[in-house]
């Protein structure tokens, strides 16, 4: 299948956060290790792909002293996951994730980061090379940046943006070289900070692929950031403000998450998409719950959501569920708010779907 082929079969995702990615090893975040039947639980609940963030820098066994070399272990614990998921008919993605070591030295050390790099996905791609076809994607950087550097969240810099296109396409070089499924894999490639800002989106080049039409612009959108984020009663989601008529909440416009602000975002994506002739997949997106959380923030993060949906299907956009990222392992470690929270998730999909609003394939590309 196609890249556009494979997105236009996928209809919502979940991100297995917090577990694979984590800095030390599965349970160095929560005290619980992925089960089989976490993952049915997903697939049961209507998410038809699953997106597995795995840091392969720390924890996995590779560090300077065994010239960056995965476990053995390690890569057989991925492999386990994602055939779990696999079976059950859901497109999965794999990744690098919190690599700091790559990405903290891209300007200080950029040919030991990309040494770094290109090892590591020097024996991802051999691993799975030969394993699992079409629904297994890859997706060479998660958030690209320098952690704590000025720019790290407005879109970084020229010499930044060549750190990483280089990377880029390194990726793909590997992993079509690597022979097996991996000549005709579908990869998934990321901008600096993976943001939807247009300085990241213009600093990302298009890579030469051998193989045509197997590549995925990766984007995340946690946009406006003051309502998704920040902890205060004064960041709201209004669904019919605009920037000229901003409503009831204040006469700051950065205060405001509105409709307006979201098509922003999506309007930049939808450029660099159609300029690049590929699909997208919205890696990451949501909106947090506040420790100051209150019934009418509640609903405001309800309606935030569906306008999301209503906006990524407008751009005919794809997305993968980034589930209130502060406790997103309380649903996979507790039974009851895991099935909780799903009951709700598909009420709210169904009612998108009633009125068509579900967010469906990027047709139009």
């Amino acid at each position: 299948m196609t890249a556009k082929e494979i997105v236009a079969n996928i209809g919502a995702g979940w991100n297995l956060g917090n577990t694979f990615d984590a800095r030390g090893n599965e349970t160095a975040w929560v005290k619980h290790v992925t089960t089989k039947a976490n993952i049915q639980a997903i697939s049961d609940a209507g998410f038809d792909a699953i997106r597995i963030p795995v840091t392969w820098t720390v924890g996995a066994g590779a560090n300077v002293y065994n010239y960056w070399t995965i476990s053995e272990a390690w890569l057989r614990r991925i492999e386990e996951v994602v055939h779990w998921a696999y079976e059950l008919g859901m497109t999965v993605i794999i990744n690098t994730h919190h690599e700091d070591t790559i990405h903290n030295q891209f300007i200080s050390n950029p040919e030991m980061s990309h040494y770094i790099f290109t090892r590591i996905w020097s024996q991802i791609a051999s691993y799975f090379n030969h394993q699992f076809d079409d629904r297994l994607l890859f997706e060479g950087h998660n958030e690209p940046r320098i952690i704590g550097e000025p720019s790290e969240w407005t879109g970084g810099t020229p010499e930044q943006h060549r750190m990483i296109n280089r990377q880029v396409q390194s990726f793909v070089d590997i992993v079509r070289a690597s022979g097996g499924n991996n000549k005709t894999r579908s990869l998934l490639i990321t901008p600096h900070g993976a943001s939807a800002t247009k300085i990241a989106l213009n600093g990302l080049e298009l890579p030469k692929d051998p193989t045509p039409n197997r590549l995925i612009l990766s984007v995340h959108t946690y946009s406006p950031f003051d309502f998704t984020f920040k902890e205060s009663s004064l960041f709201q989601f209004n669904p019919d403000a605009t920037q000229e008529n901003p409503g009831p909440y204040g006469d700051d416009w950065s205060h405001h998450s509105t409709p307006e602000r979201i098509l922003h975002y999506f309007d930049n994506i939808q450029t660099k998409a159609d300029e690049c002739g590929i699909p997208v997949i919205l890696g990451e997106w949501g909106s947090q719950i506040k420790a100051t959380q209150s019934i009418e923030r509640h609903m405001q993060n309800i309606m935030f959501r569906k306008r999301r949906e209503e906006v990524g299907q407008h751009f005919g956009g794809i997305t993968i569920k980034q589930v209130e990222q502060a406790n997103f392992l309380g649903f996979i470690i507790e039974k009851e708010t895991l099935g909780i929270f799903l009951k709700l998730w598909m009420q709210l999909w169904k009612e998108l779907k009633a009125v068509g609003k579900v967010v469906r394939p990027l047709k139009s590309l």
